[in-house]
């Protein structure tokens, strides 16, 4: 996985690098993940810490964002949220798969029980 880490208005720490790939590899356990792009915020004159991750996986990208007064709550308000789209995912994929071979009447279309013979 490729990780993109951007910060604006913080100053850029080895340790914080670290963690921030620490949590997006144990993400690649649920998911598989090809690319990340993180943005770490600090806006002039608010104390309020921005955070927005872009998860580039198969099918519709995984996005989520939080802000909080520190680094470390609004980080795990971020991992709530992509966890819970990873879960959600998940399980529509395992409907599907158990739903395969099954058909599914179309919108509006009348099933056979219902229909008259002349």
């Amino acid at each position: 996985m490729t990780i993109e880490i951007e910060l604006r208005g913080l100053h850029a720490s080895s340790s914080l690098r670290q963690f921030v790939e620490g949590e997006l590899q144990e993400l690649q356990q649920h998911v598989v993940v090809s690319y990340a792009e993180v943005l770490i915020e600090r806006q002039p004159g608010r104390a309020a810490v921005s955070l927005q991750v872009t998860l580039a996986v198969p099918g519709p990208d995984i996005r989520a964002a939080a802000s909080d007064f520190t680094f470390v709550a609004a980080w795990l308000k971020l991992t709530r949220q992509l966890r819970q789209q990873i879960r959600l995912r998940q399980a529509r994929q395992t409907a599907r798969m158990n739903n395969r071979g099954r058909f599914r009447d179309a919108p509006g279309a009348r099933s056979p029980a219902t229909m008259c013979r002349v």
